[in-house]
Protein backbone atom coordinates (compact mmCIF):
# COMPACT_ATOMS: atom_id res chain seq x y z
CA UNK A 1 0.00 0.00 0.00
CA UNK A 2 1.46 3.46 -1.27
CA UNK A 3 0.89 7.09 -0.46
CA UNK A 4 -0.30 8.06 -3.23
CA UNK A 5 -1.68 11.37 -1.80
CA UNK A 6 -2.66 12.67 1.39
CA UNK A 7 -4.90 10.12 2.54
CA UNK A 8 -5.58 8.55 -0.38
CA UNK A 9 -3.77 4.70 -0.62
CA UNK A 10 -3.00 2.55 -4.20
CA UNK A 11 -2.51 -0.56 -3.70
CA UNK A 12 -1.59 -1.34 -7.41
CA UNK A 13 -1.46 -5.82 -6.50
CA UNK A 14 -4.96 -5.63 -5.23
CA UNK A 15 -6.29 -2.73 -7.89
CA UNK A 16 -7.47 -1.31 -4.36
CA UNK A 17 -7.48 2.71 -3.50
CA UNK A 18 -8.16 3.37 0.22
CA UNK A 19 -9.72 6.85 0.41
CA UNK A 20 -11.97 8.80 3.12
CA UNK A 21 -11.62 5.09 5.51
CA UNK A 22 -13.38 3.70 2.45
CA UNK A 23 -12.19 0.58 0.12
CA UNK A 24 -12.56 0.83 -3.77
CA UNK A 25 -11.49 -2.01 -5.92
CA UNK A 26 -11.18 -0.76 -9.61
CA UNK A 27 -11.12 -2.91 -12.61
CA UNK A 28 -8.14 -3.94 -14.89
CA UNK A 29 -8.28 -1.00 -16.90
CA UNK A 30 -8.99 1.58 -14.47
CA UNK A 31 -6.24 0.44 -12.13
CA UNK A 32 -3.49 0.54 -15.34
CA UNK A 33 -4.74 3.97 -16.06
CA UNK A 34 -4.79 5.18 -12.34
CA UNK A 35 -1.28 3.66 -11.86
CA UNK A 36 -0.15 5.41 -15.05
CA UNK A 37 -1.03 9.21 -13.74
CA UNK A 38 0.45 8.40 -9.96
CA UNK A 39 3.72 7.07 -11.16
CA UNK A 40 3.86 10.17 -13.36
CA UNK A 41 2.60 13.05 -10.36
CA UNK A 42 2.21 16.84 -11.48
CA UNK A 43 2.71 15.59 -15.46
CA UNK A 44 -0.36 15.72 -17.91
CA UNK A 45 -0.43 12.41 -19.90
CA UNK A 46 -1.76 12.45 -23.25
CA UNK A 47 -5.22 10.42 -23.66
CA UNK A 48 -3.61 8.27 -26.32
CA UNK A 49 -0.72 7.31 -23.41
CA UNK A 50 -3.85 6.34 -21.37
CA UNK A 51 -5.66 4.54 -23.64
CA UNK A 52 -2.76 2.52 -24.45
CA UNK A 53 -1.97 2.27 -20.44
CA UNK A 54 -5.80 0.87 -19.96
CA UNK A 55 -6.05 -1.67 -23.01
CA UNK A 56 -2.57 -2.30 -24.33
CA UNK A 57 -2.41 -3.81 -27.66
CA UNK A 58 -6.54 -2.72 -28.11
CA UNK A 59 -8.30 0.32 -30.20
CA UNK A 60 -10.55 2.05 -27.94
CA UNK A 61 -11.64 5.47 -27.90
CA UNK A 62 -12.11 8.59 -25.84
CA UNK A 63 -15.02 8.02 -24.44
CA UNK A 64 -13.72 4.54 -22.95
CA UNK A 65 -11.14 6.74 -21.45
CA UNK A 66 -13.58 9.32 -20.34
CA UNK A 67 -15.94 6.81 -18.50
CA UNK A 68 -12.86 5.34 -16.36
CA UNK A 69 -11.72 9.05 -15.30
CA UNK A 70 -15.25 9.72 -14.32
CA UNK A 71 -15.56 6.75 -12.32
CA UNK A 72 -11.94 7.99 -10.67
CA UNK A 73 -13.12 11.08 -9.55
CA UNK A 74 -16.09 9.75 -8.00
CA UNK A 75 -14.05 7.39 -6.18
CA UNK A 76 -11.06 10.03 -4.99
CA UNK A 77 -12.58 13.57 -5.41
CA UNK A 78 -14.74 15.64 -2.81
CA UNK A 79 -16.09 17.07 -5.29
CA UNK A 80 -16.03 15.66 -8.60
CA UNK A 81 -17.27 18.22 -10.63
CA UNK A 82 -14.41 20.39 -9.08
CA UNK A 83 -11.58 18.08 -9.19
CA UNK A 84 -7.95 18.59 -7.05
CA UNK A 85 -6.18 15.37 -7.42
CA UNK A 86 -7.14 14.15 -10.95
CA UNK A 87 -7.22 17.48 -13.25
CA UNK A 88 -8.12 17.33 -17.39
CA UNK A 89 -6.07 19.52 -18.68
CA UNK A 90 -8.18 20.55 -22.07
CA UNK A 91 -6.95 19.79 -25.35
CA UNK A 92 -3.65 18.01 -23.55
CA UNK A 93 -4.74 15.14 -21.47
CA UNK A 94 -4.77 14.53 -17.16
CA UNK A 95 -2.54 15.24 -14.84
CA UNK A 96 -2.40 13.65 -11.14
CA UNK A 97 -1.37 16.40 -8.85
CA UNK A 98 0.91 15.78 -5.50
CA UNK A 99 2.01 18.33 -4.14
CA UNK A 100 4.50 16.40 -2.43
CA UNK A 101 6.24 14.70 -5.08
CA UNK A 102 9.79 15.55 -6.28
CA UNK A 103 8.51 16.70 -9.21
CA UNK A 104 6.31 19.37 -7.69
CA UNK A 105 9.16 20.67 -5.42
CA UNK A 106 10.67 22.10 -8.41
CA UNK A 107 7.49 23.35 -9.93
CA UNK A 108 4.75 25.99 -9.04
CA UNK A 109 3.85 24.45 -5.73
CA UNK A 110 6.59 25.61 -3.36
Amino acid sequence: MREVAPEIYWDAEDYRIDCAAQHFWLSGCAARIFSTLVDHPNQVLAESQLLAAGWPGESRGREDLYRQIYDLHRILERDPHHPYWLRTRRSLGYEWVNPDSPAAKVGDWG
